[in-house]
């Protein structure tokens, strides 16, 4: 998949997550972090979901590029057609991520159609309601996955009837 301006994800630099021109910034391609692709497309129940797997990330600059790489892969879709799933298991939650989060869905308003997030604890709930006031697009809390998953499948886009058959 290839990234900003020609670097791959996969290659030893790329563009800075704040995406200030012409800083690069080095990194060790053989980090576990290097290797995985933390935003990839799944099937469920016949839907295309766009994963973000934030789990486990302990830095902002991990965060902020797995947050760039999702942000690539949602812009490169048509206007509201993407499901996404945030998975936030294991992130350390504060204002950053906040802030973060609230410029991500901003700069895909107009391509995702909704979102479900599973791995938020309870007390952080009530601050998916101000970014789903704020995009417009339905956006909720779950505690598994599979529950996600489904929620986010009944609000794919309709058919149109000549691709049912």
């Amino acid at each position: 998949m290839e990234a900003l301006k020609g670097t791959t994800l996969s290659s030893p630099q790329y563009i800075h997550p704040r995406g200030d021109p012409g800083v690069v910034v080095t990194r060790d391609p053989h980090s576990l972090a290097s290797r995985m692709e933390r935003a990839r497309y799944l099937a469920h129940r016949g839907k295309r979901i766009l994963y973000v797997d934030y789990s486990g990330i302990r830095t902002v600059e991990e965060l902020e590029e797995a947050a760039r790489q999702a942000t690539s892969m949602v812009q490169a879709e048509p206007p509201n057609s993407v499901l996404a799933l945030l998975d936030l298991n294991g992130v350390p939650f504060g204002l950053r991520l906040v802030r973060m989060l609230g410029e991500a869905a901003a700069a895909n308003v107009d391509f995702v159609r909704a979102r479900a997030v599973v791995g938020l604890p309870e007390t952080e709930r009530p601050t998916l309601g101000a970014v789903a006031d704020f995009t417009g697009r339905p956006l909720e809390a779950f505690q598994s996955t599979e529950a996600a998953l489904d929620w986010l499948v009944s609000h794919a886009p309709e058919e149109p009837e000549s691709d049912r058959r």
